[in-house]
């Protein structure tokens, strides 16, 4: 009978500790770091699109889940849940990041309309635009001549973007600088010609050696005096 009665007491304490473990780790604090500045997004929108319910248990929560459907909620992919950070016993911490769109791609089409794409330098922003809808979301880009997207961004031509933009990141530019230095870049038989924005001055680089190149013409450039830089050739 003793026996029975210790281990209807020790049932209830393991009832009572789960039901108190529940309590402990049920979410109450829900909050979004953004790791650089976006007026596409806010906090609320962010939490909204997640579907975090501040209800769950902290150890049910599916990281997964949650970034795709953040991705889901910004059809350009424009906004990316990078981590998810659960604090115990009751926090949950969203970082997130908003891709910045750099270049303009013009985009194939069969049809033979105008199509643009505005990517960032990684190349994972992708949502397509007409001529005209591009023209109305007013974004600062780098427009790309001589060379249209087909079917992918895996080819040669966007390794020379990217590595034209890391080039640049090295030096001390940050990402959404690149556009208000660069207004276009186009591509010849076997260079790459930079036109700057403002000053009309032009970088004439080797695809073969496209790092090199640029960090050495954008060297040469700041070097110059304001005067010296309108027009100038550095090639």
């Amino acid at each position: 009978m003793k026996k029975k009665y210790i281990l209807i007491i020790a049932s209830i304490l393991v009832i009572a500790l789960i039901v108190a473990c529940g309590q402990i780790f049920t979410v109450r604090h829900v909050s979004v770091v953004f790791l650089n500045k976006t007026g596409l997004a806010d906090e609320s929108g962010i939490l909204e699109a997640s579907g975090l319910n501040k209800q769950k248990n902290i150890f049910n929560i599916k990281e997964n889940e949650i970034k795709e459907k953040v991705a889901a909620s910004f059809d350009d992919n424009s906004i990316v849940v990078t981590d998810i950070e659960r604090v115990f016993p009751n926090e949950v911490v969203v970082y997130v990041k908003e891709r910045i769109p750099v270049f303009c791609l013009k985009v194939y089409s069969a049809e033979g309309k105008e199509l643009y794409v505005p990517t960032d330098k990684d190349f994972q922003r992708g949502k397509i635009y007409s001529a005209e809808e591009i023209t109305e979301k007013n974004y600062l880009l780098i427009d790309i001549t001589g060379f249209e997207v087909y079917e992918t961004f895996d080819v040669k031509e966007c390794i020379y973007l990217r590595t034209l933009a890391n080039a640049l990141i090295d030096k001390g530019l940050e990402e959404e600088a690149l556009p208000q230095l660069i207004e276009s870049v186009a591509f010849g038989e076997d260079v790459l010609t930079l036109t700057l924005r403002g000053t009309a001055a032009k970088w004439i680089v080797s695809q073969e050696n496209v790092q090199g190149e640029v960090s050495s013409a954008y060297e040469r450039y700041v070097a110059l005096s304001d005067e010296e830089r309108y027009g100038a050739i550095i090639d």
